[in-house]
């Protein structure tokens, strides 16, 4: 579903926003949501932890700490997008893409 919604946007030259990063792999302008590999790694915890006997229902919910504002150069070039100097204002926390393929 990401990569459609990326191409179409594309197609009609509008930006987009994602919440996965893969979405800016695709060709979307911007995606903005919680590092899914930390999510992952944090769920393969749980299932240790249920696995040695914890009990689910005891276990407290974990919220995504960490965030991540992916930013597709190439796409916003072709849109003709200027990025501002934003990584500043998220701690650092901005990565811009040069445009990963994932053909």
């Amino acid at each position: 579903m990401e990569r459609e919604y990326a191409e179409a946007a594309l197609k009609h030259a509008m930006p987009s926003m994602h919440e996965m990063s893969y979405g800016t792999a695709f060709g979307g302008l911007i995606s903005y949501g919680p590092d899914i590999g930390e999510v992952f790694r944090r769920a393969g915890r749980y299932v240790r932890r249920i696995l040695k006997g914890a009990k689910p229902a005891d276990m407290p919910l974990e919220l995504p700490r960490e965030f991540r504002l992916l930013v597709n150069l190439k796409t916003a070039k072709s849109l003709g997008v200027t990025i501002p100097a934003i990584s500043a204002l998220a701690g650092g926390r901005v990565s811009l893409m040069p445009a990963p393929s994932l053909t």
